[in-house]
């Protein structure tokens, strides 16, 4: 169930770790330990480094709103919004990379393989972005909900 949601003033791994042991504290007022087995987040870098450090047996999962999200930025980024708005074939494309934190993890290199093979020339920046970005440096355990039974860190967003 969920437990904690945090309004923070700011996004650094200062702020995140004094939280944690916030939270830390009062649980052991509660005579309870501050362990937790899931955290949901967006993917700001410094919560993800906090989280692996101070609880590296926890599993840390990308909300999918968030995940969704970034990859709409940067097609309004990369100037694509016309085209995701009026191509149908660019419209499909873009949302089945969306789609990939969907597909068990076994078989996600095939399936983006083939979502950027399929994809019209002009998503070449974008299928670029997300194997730069999603497929090499973030951890795919992390932005991948295929097993996750809430996708999401707030019910409202999903």
């Amino acid at each position: 169930f969920l437990c904690v949601i945090a309004l923070l003033g700011n996004r650094t791994a200062i702020i995140y770790k004094e939280l944690f042991s916030i939270l830390a504290n009062n649980a052991r007022r509660l005579d309870l330990q501050f362990r937790p087995q899931k955290i949901t987040s967006d993917f700001e870098p410094a919560l993800i480094k906090t989280v692996a450090n101070e609880f590296p047996n926890t599993r840390h999962i990308g909300c999918n709103f968030h995940f969704v999200n970034a990859i709409y930025r940067q097609i309004q980024h990369l100037g694509l919004v016309t085209a995701y708005r009026n191509d149908e074939c660019v419209r499909s494309s873009s949302r089945k990379l969306m789609a990939l934190a969907l597909v068990p993890i076994d078989k996600l290199e095939l399936a983006f393989q083939k979502v950027a093979h399929e994809a019209p020339r002009s998503l070449k920046p974008l299928t670029d972005y997300f194997n730069r970005y999603w497929m090499t440096k973030v951890k795919w355990t992390l932005w991948n909900v295929s097993d996750v039974e809430l996708k999401t860190n707030n019910i409202v967003e999903g």
